[in-house]
């Protein structure tokens, strides 16, 4: 107990500090060739960015070392099947093949800082581009709407009100 107050405030002032910098952390979007957009991120690490997919699951390395680069998404291109025979590899995306696959082998190698950059570029499909409009940490509003019941549910409403036995 003494020593997680002790390392607490540390904790705290690094977290406040990763979460006061702007460059941390970037969400980044892909838009595949059948119209639909996929929401990836690029983490700064030891001075360089990284390319993260939360979704499927997986990074690329450099090269098949435990202290490897992770590598940003204008490199990933050609280091899939490459980073499918290392030992150090990320897991569990190498150990099944499916949609996650075939799509992460079709992102091409650049990227775009903005959306607006990667519009005038022509909007090709499987490019990253930033979007910075998005900031981790940002709170967003809960929306509270009514939903209609139906009957079943309105009914069991009903007695949980009025106290009737179950």
């Amino acid at each position: 107990m003494g020593i997680l107050r002790h390392h607490q405030p540390h904790r705290r002032s690094r977290v406040d500090r990763i979460q006061h910098d702007p460059q941390v952390a970037e969400r980044v979007v892909l838009q595949h060739d059948d119209g639909g957009y996929h929401t990836l991120y690029r983490l700064r690490l030891d001075g360089h960015y990284g390319a993260f997919d939360p979704r499927y699951g997986y990074y690329l390395i450099d090269r098949d070392a435990p202290d490897a680069r992770i590598l940003d998404w204008a490199e990933i291109h050609d280091n899939i099947a490459r980073n499918k025979t290392y030992r150090n590899r990320s897991q569990p995306f190498f150990e099944y093949f499916g949609v996650e696959w075939q799509r992460a082998q079709l992102i091409q190698p650049s990227y775009y800082l903005t959306e607006d950059a990667w519009k005038s570029a022509g909007a090709p499909k499987e490019t990253v581009f930033g979007n910075r409009q998005f900031k981790p940490g940002t709170r967003f509003p809960t929306a509270i709407f009514p939903v209609p019941l139906d009957d079943r549910a309105a009914q069991l409403k009903s007695c949980r009100e009025s106290a009737c036995p179950a």
